[in-house]
Parts: C-alpha cells; sequence; structure tokens
C-alpha cells in the first residue's frame, strides 16, 4: 500500500515538473514578450513619423507645382507673339498710308507748280513716277497705293501732254485734233506713231517739228 502511494507521488511530481515550462521556455517568452513591446514601440513611431513624411511630400509636390507653374506658359508666348504682329502690321500699313498720302500732296504740288509749263509738268511727273516705283518695288508702297498714284499721276500727264500740242505747237487745227484723241490715254501706241510720221506737218519749222517728233517718240517709249 506504501508502495502504491509512492508511485502515485512520485507520478504526481513528474507531472508537475513536466508541466512546468523550462528555462528556456520562460527565456522565449520574455524573448516574445519583448518583441511585442519592440514592434509597440515601432509602430507608435512610425505613427509618430507618419505625420512628417506625410508633411515633406505636400511640401515636395507643392514645389514641383509650383516649378510647373512657373515653367514657360505657350499660350501667352502664342497671344504675345500675335498682338506683336497685329501692332507691325498695324504700324507698317501706318507708314505706307502716310508715305502716299505724302506723294498724292507732292504730285498735286508739281502739278499746280507748273501747270502753266505742260512740258516742264510732264518732264517732274515723269521723275516723280520713277521715284515713286522706285519705292514701290522696295516694299515702301503697296499695289492699292501704287495704283492710287499711278491714276493721279496719268491724269495729269494726260493734261500737260495735251496742253503741250494745244499750246505750245503752232499745227492746223486737223492735225491738232487728230494727236489730242491718240492722246486720250496719255500715250502713242506703234501705230498712232506710224499715223503722226504720215501726217502733213510741214507747216512747223525745222526746230518744232524735230521737238515735236521727239516728244511723240518719248510719249510712245512711255506705253
Amino acid at each position: 500500500m506504501y508502495s502504491l502511494f509512492l508511485v502515485l507521488l512520485i507520478i504526481v511530481i513528474s507531472g508537475s515538473v513536466l508541466a512546468a515550462p523550462p528555462g528556456w521556455a520562460k527565456s522565449g517568452k520574455s524573448k516574445e514578450i519583448a518583441t511585442g513591446i519592440a514592434e509597440k514601440s515601432n509602430i507608435d513611431n512610425q505613427s509618430t513619423k507618419t505625420p512628417l513624411l506625410t508633411a515633406e511630400t505636400e511640401q515636395a509636390t507643392n514645389v514641383t507645382s509650383t516649378v510647373e507653374k512657373k515653367g514657360i506658359d505657350w499660350g501667352a508666348i502664342s497671344v504675345a507673339i500675335g498682338l506683336t504682329g497685329a501692332l507691325i502690321g498695324w504700324y507698317l500699313s501706318r507708314k505706307t498710308r502716310s508715305k502716299s498720302a505724302a506723294y498724292l500732296n507732292e504730285i498735286d504740288a508739281v502739278h499746280k507748280k507748273f501747270k502753266t509749263k505742260p512740258e516742264k509738268l510732264d518732264e517732274a511727273l515723269t521723275k516723280l513716277h520713277r521715284t515713286i516705283q522706285s519705292d514701290f518695288e522696295r516694299g515702301k508702297l503697296t499695289d492699292q497705293s501704287l495704283a492710287l498714284l499711278d491714276a493721279r499721276i496719268e491724269k495729269y500727264e494726260k493734261e500737260a501732254r495735251v496742253d503741250t500740242i494745244s499750246n505750245t505747237f503752232k499745227l492746223p487745227k486737223n492735225i491738232k485734233r487728230q494727236i489730242k484723241q491718240m492722246l486720250n490715254d496719255g500715250v502713242i501706241t506703234e501705230e498712232e506713231y506710224d499715223q503722226f510720221i504720215d501726217m502733213d506737218i510741214t507747216k512747223l519749222s525745222q526746230k518744232e517739228y524735230e521737238r515735236l517728233t521727239k516728244l511723240m517718240r518719248k510719249w510712245k517709249e512711255m506705253k
């Protein structure tokens, strides 16, 4: 009976010993606890750092956004180029109109100055017309401006040439009438010049004949 009791006692003690965790187990638990604490600490640290990182990220985003905003604004550049072109066009157009107006005034002034001297008027208008043509070729006058100036000059040239025939040459009336008709457009064609050569203008002096012939040839070459 006593032996049975001893055996049972040994079994109970052995079970208690086996049930209790060994030293390494206790140490492992401590490590787990330490690990848990460390992890919690890390989480807390991350939680603490997160706002800082977020702030830094937002700051970087703002800087990037600012840089992008401060970049080249092609839309604004296009508008600026368009406005510049419009201003240049307006300036050139105004300059051209101003030059055209100045030439018109000059043409009228020449006409007024030499109105009673048709040959000199014709010569002055021819010289001025060359200057105008030169400015046109250099781009200082538009097609419209040139057409306007040409029309004014041709009007006065025709007047000067008809007056030259009427007032400076002692021609028969029928001869004067025919030459005036030839000058309706201000110039002499090849056919009209041939008709003139065949006219009977023997009443003119040799000097006057040569002068008239020279003028007719000049007006023919201007065609």
